[in-house]
């Protein structure tokens, strides 16, 4: 079975990727922060140079989030917005 996705070419300059889920009741807990640091701690000791992620326009929380951790915007799709930190 091959599992994959065609990256789209807005994203070409954020190699990398991230999904995270944090459940609700560990939200606001400082986890999603720590896990984050540590990844992209590990992708700057690999030379990587960017990281994106998509997160559904329904979720302002994750949108603040994000915006509080440094991520911008690189595209708005029809549900959900690409988001990217240049390392």
């Amino acid at each position: 079975i091959l599992r994959g996705y065609v990256l789209r070419e807005e994203l070409r300059d954020y190699p990398a990727h991230l999904h995270i889920d944090i459940l609700p009741e560990g939200q606001g807990r400082g986890m999603g922060r720590k896990l984050m640091e540590a990844f992209m701690t590990t992708l700057r000791k690999k030379n990587i140079p960017a990281l994106h992620l998509e997160v559904g326009l329904s979720n302002s929380g994750a949108i603040a989030f994000y915006r509080r951790m440094g991520f911008s915007t690189i595209a708005e799709y029809e549900k959900s917005l690409a988001l990217g930190i240049k390392l």
